[in-house]
């Protein structure tokens, strides 16, 4: 988790993380003051925090004091406030709380850019595992649904002939195998599965078995990331 968006609006934390969830970040999104100031006291919390002025719990202004509290062992959290609050003394009040930066409500794609590229600890984008607009901008959009579900369905049985071939010392199916699963990637836009199904057939058959394995392993789990972003297209 990268981001920890603190918003207790539904409409706002909705707008919001479209935005968040399209540009590739991880986020967290709570409703309540007191939720985020726990997680915020636990291992590996989020340094980005976008926390709204008005919350049930604690109240951001009150959040981002106690924030501050936190940023002086070591780890530095950046907050940004968000409001609809526009007067010059809100601003300061928000700064004098120990805010970093201030967003004005509702929030604009371009405005939450420019405070995001502000930010000293925005964390990298994580890309997106797979890619459906080029079928979409083609005009295929009907058959989205039927070529996910068909990609679903034979690339588990395709992994589980790969990992057969694996066991067995089959270098030929691992390839074929690496080979056919590669091809059903490029229709939906998942690079990175893609270039590690390309690796997995160029191993040939003086690889080790281990080596093989750990590929396989690396495969599977960006597969789960494929499934997993091709099965919330399905809805």
């Amino acid at each position: 988790m990268n981001i920890l968006l603190v918003e207790d609006s539904r409409i706002d934390t909705h707008q919001i993380s479209s935005y968040l969830d399209e540009w590739g970040f991880e986020f967290r999104a709570v409703a309540d003051g007191l939720k985020a100031w726990n997680l915020l006291q636990e291992a590996g919390a989020p340094q980005l925090i976008l926390l709204d002025w008005m919350l049930p719990g604690i109240d951001g202004v009150e959040l981002c004091r106690r924030i501050r509290t936190l940023s002086t062992g070591g780890t530095y959290f950046y907050t940004v406030m968000l409001t609809a609050k526009d007067k010059k003394q809100d601003l300061l009040t928000a700064m004098a709380a120990g805010a970093d930066d201030y967003l004005a409500k509702p929030v604009r794609a371009r405005n939450l850019v420019r405070v995001l590229e502000r930010c000293p600890v925005l964390p990298e984008p994580t890309p997106h595992a797979t890619n459906l607009q080029p079928l979409i901008d083609a005009g295929m959009s009907a058959i989205v649904p039927t070529v996910v579900k068909t990609f679903l369905e034979t690339s588990e049985r395709t992994i589980e002939k790969a990992e057969t071939a694996i066991h067995t010392s089959q270098s030929a199916e691992l390839a074929q195998a690496a080979h056919s699963l590669k091809g059903s990637c490029s229709n939906l836009g998942a690079t990175r599965l893609r270039e590690l199904c390309q690796q997995l057939e160029n191993l040939g058959a003086s690889a080790s078995p281990q080596s093989a394995t750990n590929l396989l392993e690396a495969l599977k789990e960006e597969f789960v990331r494929v499934r997993t972003e091709l099965l919330s297209h399905l809805g």
